[in-house]
């Protein structure tokens, strides 16, 4: 629920950027999150971490802008 609430709020921010021709142009910012926890998704440090990188994958790769659970 929080990394869905964080995803919610980094969709409604823009920002401004230059752009080639000198020009601010805003532009909207999205996020993709994966997220993992002990002990359902690995027994130490680097099993969670691994699997929250594996779900931050699957988000990025399913479309972009959303939250995956390992």
């Amino acid at each position: 629920m929080i990394a869905e609430r964080i995803r919610r709020r980094v969709e409604g921010l823009a920002i401004e950027v230059d752009t080639p021709n000198g020009k601010a142009q805003l532009t909207n910012l999205t996020c993709s999150v994966g997220t993992g926890g002990y002990p359902n998704h690995g027994d130490t440090l680097d099993a969670v971490l691994l699997a929250a990188d594996t779900a931050t994958y699957q988000a990025k790769n399913s479309g972009r802008n959303r939250v995956v659970i390992a």
